[in-house]
C-alpha cells in the first residue's frame, strides 16, 4: 500500500518574492537547510544537528552565494544578426529551486534512516522525470536530511 506526498516546491528569489505564492527568499531557506539551521521551529533540537546529513554544499550561505554569483553573469543569447550578447536577470527572477519533501508522520514513524534516504532518492527520481530541467541530479547544488527535529523527519 502507498502513501500520498506532495513536495513543496518554491521558486528562490532574492529577498523577500513579491508574490510569495510558491516563491521563497531563497538566502533564509537555504540558510535554514544548510548547517546554520536558520530556523525558529519549535521541533528543531540543535543538540541533533550534527546527526544531520548533507550532499554537495553544507552551508546554505555558501550555496546562496554561489548561486547569487552565477544568476549576476546573466544569460546568453544570440541577436538576429547572429551576436551573441548577455543579459542581466531581473532582480526578482527565479534563480533556482527547492523541493521540500515531508511524508506524514503516522506514516513514516516506525521508518528507519535508510528508509528515509530511499524515500528521498526516490521521490527526487519521480520529480526528475516529471520535470528533469529543474530536477535532474546534476543540476542538485545541496540536500539535506535533517535528524534534528524532534517528531518530525524533514528532508529536502
Amino acid at each position: 500500500m502507498g502513501f500520498k506526498c506532495a513536495p513543496q516546491i518554491m521558486g528562490l528569489v532574492r529577498g523577500e518574492p513579491k508574490n510569495p505564492r510558491h516563491r521563497a527568499d531563497g538566502g533564509k531557506l537555504l540558510r535554514e537547510m544548510g548547517e546554520e539551521r536558520y530556523s525558529r521551529t519549535k521541533h528543531l533540537d540543535r543538540t541533533l544537528s550534527e546527526q544531520n546529513v548533507y550532499e554537495g554544499y553544507v552551508s546554505g550561505q555558501e550555496c546562496w552565494d554561489y548561486m547569487c554569483a552565477v544568476a549576476d553573469e546573466g544569460t546568453e543569447y544570440t541577436t538576429k544578426t547572429g551576436e551573441v550578447k548577455r543579459r542581466k536577470l531581473r532582480t526578482d527572477a527565479v534563480i533556482g529551486w527547492a523541493a521540500i519533501l515531508h511524508p506524514a508522520d503516522e506514516v513514516t514513524a516506525s521508518w528507519s534512516w535508510a528508509e528515509f534516504e530511499r524515500f528521498d532518492n526516490d521521490a527526487m527520481d519521480a520529480l526528475a522525470e516529471i520535470e528533469p530541467r529543474l530536477f535532474r541530479r546534476d543540476a542538485e547544488l545541496m540536500r539535506a536530511e535533517h535528524r534534528d527535529e524532534k517528531g518530525k523527519h524533514a528532508h529536502h
